[in-house]
């Protein structure tokens, strides 16, 4: 070979190979020489020889690799080929293109078998599972080039649910659905639905998107999910009439007022965006709303629907009349949490994110879930708020009247403390004491008087406004519920600061002459009407003895003013007034829960209101401090006053 006479030293090379068979140099060197000399056949045979003489598989592998492309690509035969790849396959088929090039062979022949075999063995040799996925799906598409679906299908199931959305292979699942026109079976619908996704959005296609739902519904034909990507996809496409049909079909089909809301909304959009008919679109609308006022969703869609036409005034109307029924409807007592929701949404369409902010926590405080919405602490009792605070009932006339001769009204009705057995707070709750002086000092109350009464249940009642003093239950001032606590100390706070006490712990029975003695006390000419005579005689005698020596000029018409705006009402003023307490309490903490959860356990029921469903909501309808808290929370003063004080 070193002396380049190629002819001797292949001769001399084959007759050391005769002399000595199992020599792997000689032969080695023999099928370089030979592939050299382009004696391809001789030397891919040499290679074969090297291969089966070899013990190590490292060498085996390149030797039957060598020979199978030398069969291959330079002697053109495809048959020992073939079987030199599948030697050098049987050692690594992962090494050197081996898999491909085999597979390409087995393909061509169409030898589903041998693929098959090949295909196995290359998974076993896989260990990642993004890479087994990808096998899976040309294993699919392989055996569906040679016509074996039902394999391909296999191959293809198990990538499909390993990675449910794989582009590819549900490609190639389309590719044999089409073909297998006689394939079925209920459980290939979800094939078909996210087939139908693909080619509807992945890889926009709409004829094979319509296809592919249409295989779905022809499977399960009342889907609905299948009905309505069909609607999108024939308003894409620009089929308006098959749009229409298909979604009013679904329309009929509504079994729930959701439902039938939800299918409406989307009907009117086609007729607005896919057939341009708006008038269609908005008498569906308001229809819809006729039959359901208080569905939030409908709102929004025909005031964004008016937004859409450019229509700013009949959006206007339509949320301030929504806004109004809703207020309207809370004001005469119904209650109902779609009404708050309906605020909400109004806000939200306003741009008032604060006022919606408030709805959608009374929303979540009546369906018992948490809300967020912080509180004014001290700032809530200053007095200067009252006008925006204060029931409507609790005029500034009326106000006015109780800070100047509040005080007659406590020495008329003086609680029973000893009856009570209500002692003050010992030293051993100074923790309870300095709550209660951090608070009162808040309300511009220094020295409050605290008393504790073992009888009394959950519950603090304002007991005298000069010298402020009040009275708390045993069972509230040991609760681990620190903020309940501090709830209803800050209610009979605020109730003590407006020199109310006797008007919040009075039974309603009591409230009329009590009232009626007290206004007459400053209006001598008046005549109550409907009030036992007697009772008024006594009331009015205790009054009298109780009168401030003092009192300023504009008292009598103080009286005569709340004469006017109080009419047969004064028996509600317990509820009226604890109610402004509350409001007080609710603005301080900000947790409209809490604030159920105190009128409650104040009223007796010790483990508060239910915490959610329809027990909850009915309770909260159907207790008027409750109730009351809730409807101001939504209401423009209160959204005013959180507003001013920057929360």
């Amino acid at each position: 070979m070193r002396l380049a006479d190629n002819t001797l030293a292949k001769d001399l090379l084959l007759r050391a190979t005769q002399a000595h068979p199992t020599h792997i140099i000689a032969h080695r060197t023999l099928a370089e020489l030979c592939e050299q000399t382009s004696d391809f056949t001789s030397a891919a045979e040499a290679w074969e020889t090297v291969a089966s003489l070899s013990t190590v598989p490292e060498h085996q592998l390149e030797a039957s690799h060598k020979a199978a492309i030398i069969w291959l690509d330079q002697a053109k035969d495809a048959g020992r080929g073939r079987a030199a790849l599948e030697a050098a396959a049987q050692i690594d088929v992962t090494s050197q293109g081996i898999f491909e090039r085999l597979q390409s062979i087995y393909v061509a022949a169409g030898d589903r078998e041998a693929l098959a075999a090949l295909l196995e063995s290359r998974l076993r040799s896989v260990r990642d599972p993004s890479e087994r996925i990808e096998l899976e799906v040309i294993r699919g598409r392989t055996l569906a080039d040679i016509g074996d679906a039902e394999a391909a299908k296999r191959a293809l199931a198990f990538a499909l649910e390993a990675s449910p959305d794989h582009a590819d292979a549900l490609k190639v699942f389309a590719d044999i659905c089409m073909r297998e026109k006689d394939w079925s079976g209920a459980e290939q619908a979800s094939i078909y639905t996210r087939l139908g996704e693909l080619y509807d959005e992945h890889l926009p296609n709409p004829e094979r998107a319509e296809l592919a739902y249409r295989e779905v519904l022809r499977r399960i034909p009342d889907d609905v999910t299948a009905q309505e990507r069909l609607v999108g996809v024939y308003r894409r496409s620009g089929d308006v009439e098959r749009a229409v049909d298909l979604q009013q079909t679904l329309l009929s089909a509504s079994k729930t007022p959701e439902l039938k809301r939800k299918r409406t909304i989307e009907l009117a959009h086609v007729y607005e965006q896919a057939a341009q008919d708006a008038k269609k679109a908005e008498m569906l609308l308001e229809t819809a709303r006729k039959e359901f006022p208080n569905d939030v969703e409908l709102l929004a869609a025909l005031a964004e629907f008016y937004t859409r036409a450019n229509r700013g005034p009949a959006v206007n109307i339509l949320l301030e009349r929504s806004a109004g029924d809703a207020r309207r409807a809370l004001s005469t007592g119904r209650f109902d949490v779609n009404l708050f929701a309906m605020l909400a949404a109004v806000a939200k369409l306003r741009n008032r994110p604060e006022a919606a902010r408030i709805a959608e926590a009374v929303v979540a405080a009546i369906e018992g879930r948490s809300s967020d919405l912080p509180g004014a602490g001290a700032r809530a009792a200053d007095p200067q708020l009252d006008d925006q605070m204060a029931p409507d009932l609790l005029t500034p006339a009326f106000r006015a009247l109780l800070r100047k001769t509040g005080e007659a009204l406590d020495a008329a009705m003086p609680v029973d403390l000893k009856s009570m057995r209500a002692l003050p707070l010992g030293q051993e709750s100074e923790e309870g004491a300095a709550e209660v002086r951090e608070l009162g000092a808040s309300f511009g109350l220094e020295n409050v008087e605290v008393l504790v009464s073992p009888s009394l249940g959950p519950v603090c009642m304002p007991s005298s406004s000069q010298p402020p003093q009040i009275v708390i239950g045993q069972s509230l001032l040991s609760s681990t519920d620190v903020e309940v606590r501090r709830f209803l100390i800050r209610r009979a706070l605020k109730v003590v600061q407006a020199r109310a006490s006797a008007l919040a712990r009075s039974a309603p029975i009591d409230l009329l002459p009590l009232v009626s003695g007290y206004l007459l006390l400053f209006a001598p000419d008046w005549q109550p009407t409907a009030v036992d005579p007697n009772k008024l005689r006594d009331m009015t005698a205790r009054l009298s003895r109780a009168k401030p020596k003092r009192l300023d000029d504009d008292v009598g018409l103080l009286a005569l003013d709340v004469i006017g705006s109080l009419g047969n009402r004064a028996s509600t003023l317990h509820t009226i007034v604890n109610g402004w307490g509350n409001r007080v309490a609710l603005l301080a903490t900000g947790d409209l829960s809490t604030g159920f959860s105190a009128i409650a356990r104040a009223a007796g029921h010790t483990t508060g209101p239910a915490a959610s469903g329809p027990e909850r909501t009915t309770w909260i309808g159907r207790n008027a401090e409750a109730r009351d808290l809730a409807v101001f929370s939504v209401s423009d003063a209160y959204a005013d006053v959180r507003a001013k004080l920057g929360i």
